[in-house]
C-alpha cells in the first residue's frame, strides 16, 4: 500500500485551532448561479446556517457544540461490523457528509460543493464529523482499512480509493494523504445529488452509505 500520511496545519480550512469553520474557495465548476450556500436540510438548526455566495467563495461557522437530539450512536453504524473496534462505545456523533449546497435566485438547491480529488488512479472525498467525546475508530469492512480518531467536536474524514499495480486500496481516515491534491469542486446534480453513478462510485464511499441509510 502506498499511502503517505501527513498532517497539514498551514491552510486556513484546515487550521486545527478552527475545525468548526469550513471555507470553500478557489472552486472548480460553474458558479455563476450559486447565489447562496450552506447545508441543505429539514432540520430548523441546520436551516439557518446559510450564508452569501461572494468572489467565487464562502466560508461557514459551524457551531462548536451540537445539541444532543441532533446525534445518534457511533456504535449503530457499526453494529453488523465485524473487525471493527471503537475505543468508546457511548460516543455519539453527527456527519455531513455532501450536504454543503448551492442555492439559487428562487432559493432552490441545484448543486454541491466538495472538497475531493478524482484521477485514473486515486479517488478521496472529505466528510465532516462531529464527535460528542474522542474516540477512535479502527479496522476493516470488506477490505476497507479504517484509521479514524474523532476529536471531541468538529473532525474531517477523507474517503480514499487508490489504485496500485492494478490493485485496489481503500482508506478512511482523519489523517489527510501526503501529495493528493484535494480541490473544491461544485457539481449540479439533476435529481441525485447525493449519489455518484455506480460504476465510479467509490468502494468507500459505498460503505459509509450502507452504514448511515441504516
Amino acid at each position: 500500500m502506498s499511502f503517505a500520511i501527513v498532517n497539514f496545519t498551514s491552510c486556513s480550512w484546515d487550521a486545527p485551532d478552527r475545525p468548526n469553520v469550513i471555507k470553500v474557495e478557489n472552486i472548480i465548476g460553474n458558479t455563476s448561479n450559486v447565489v447562496t450556500a450552506g447545508i441543505r436540510g429539514d432540520d430548523e438548526f441546520f436551516g439557518r446556517f446559510r450564508v452569501p455566495f461572494e468572489n467565487n467563495g464562502f466560508t461557514l461557522n459551524l457551531p462548536r457544540t451540537l445539541s444532543d437530539r441532533l446525534l445518534f450512536p457511533l456504535d449503530a453504524l457499526f453494529e453488523e461490523a465485524e473487525g471493527v473496534m471503537i475505543s468508546d462505545k457511548d460516543a455519539r456523533i453527527f456527519m455531513l457528509f455532501r450536504e454543503l449546497y448551492g442555492f439559487d435566485s428562487n432559493n432552490r438547491p441545484f448543486g454541491e460543493f466538495r472538497f475531493s480529488v478524482r484521477d485514473e488512479r486515486f479517488w478521496g472525498e472529505t466528510v465532516w464529523f462531529y464527535a460528542d467525546r474522542n474516540v477512535s475508530i479502527r479496522g476493516e469492512i470488506d477490505e476497507e482499512k479504517i484509521d479514524v480518531n474523532l476529536k471531541r467536536g468538529w473532525n474531517r474524514v477523507y474517503l480514499i480509493d487508490e489504485l496500485v499495480d492494478e490493485t485496489y486500496f481503500y482508506l478512511t481516515t482523519t489523517q489527510r494523504p501526503a501529495d493528493a491534491n484535494f480541490q473544491w469542486h461544485f457539481s449540479i446534480r439533476g435529481g441525485g445529488l447525493h449519489t455518484y453513478p455506480a460504476e465510479t462510485e467509490s468502494k468507500s464511499l459505498r460503505n459509509i452509505n450502507s452504514l448511515f441509510a441504516r
